[in-house]
């Protein structure tokens, strides 16, 4: 377990703060409008489908490209070197923090809804445990797996929300489009962790992996039930997953191999270098 030093804690903290005082006064003018008072056909007060929409589609991706704005190499690449930043660790508290939300002010609708509290809670245990456990150079993976995986989820807020009838059509196809993409793109995201992880660490935990994998693709099926045409839509997502799976182990030798290599020829010549200094004869200048 990692815990990040004082002065990224400060500022972590202090990105946390801004989010939640941005994200209240929003909440604040969402209750002064009547129509977001209604509740959507799931149950939900229709101000909830908005603020949390606000999080998942500006929220979450911007923090996530300020991380990523040197490119995904760079990025694992320097918190392999250093660490998390603050952004990082923002993130993961933005993301505790929107889910913690649901237990303060909307308790009465969350208690109709078991699944809705088990997702919270894995969602919370998960998040705090790739912070503070997972090595940071794979820890990149499940920043893009949150950005991933609330996209798809505001599909739903959007389909559930917008209650117009000239728009429930579209948002309804949109919304079956996105949430397959987003599962599929949340199975590649937690391959990429795992691709990592197992680079980095030489004996990863046999246990933690079948967690993870069970998790993720646990995950990809309860979030696909609930799009429509199910019966193709969670086949498809398993083989997907199935098939990036079987890709990446199959690369994995190949990419170590590679690795290997380019370390190897690495050495070769530094050592190429300092025979060809020590070995050449010393030039002398007549003055």
């Amino acid at each position: 377990m990692r815990l990040p030093d004082s002065p990224t804690r400060w500022r972590a903290g202090v990105i946390l703060c801004v989010y939640i005082v941005v994200m209240e006064a929003f909440r604040q003018l969402l209750l002064t409008q009547r129509e977001m008072l209604w509740f959507d056909p799931s149950g939900w007060p229709r101000w909830r489908n908005f603020h949390g929409m606000f999080t998942q589609l500006l929220v979450l991706p911007t923090v996530a490209g300020i991380c990523c704005r040197h490119g995904v190499q760079r990025w694992s690449q320097r918190c392999a070197k250093r660490g998390l930043s603050e952004w990082e660790w923002a993130f993961a508290l933005i993301i505790d923090y929107f889910m913690l939300l649901d237990f303060v002010v909307c308790r009465r609708e969350l208690g109709k809804d078991p699944q809705i509290i088990f997702h919270h809670i894995v969602t919370i245990s998960a998040t705090s445990m790739w912070a503070l456990c997972s090595p940071p150079a794979a820890t990149i993976w499940m920043v893009l797996f949150g950005v991933v995986c609330e996209a798809g989820t505001a599909s739903v807020n959007a389909h559930l929300g917008i209650l117009d009838r000239e728009y429930r059509r579209p948002l309804f196809k949109l919304h079956v489009v996105i949430m397959t993409i987003s599962n599929i793109g949340a199975v590649n995201c937690a391959v990429r962790w795992y691709e990592t992880r197992r680079e980095i660490l030489s004996r990863p935990s046999a246990l933690g992996s079948v967690l993870t994998a069970g998790a993720v693709l646990g995950l990809a099926v309860c979030r696909q039930y609930y799009v429509p045409l199910n019966f193709v839509g969670i086949p498809f997502v398993l083989a997907v997953a199935a098939g990036l799976a079987l890709k990446r182990a199959m690369a994995g030798g190949g990419l170590a191999a590679r690795a290997g290599g380019r370390a190897k020829r690495a050495d070769e010549g530094e050592e190429g270098e300092d025979d060809a200094l020590v070995g050449s004869p010393r030039k002398e200048v007549d003055v």
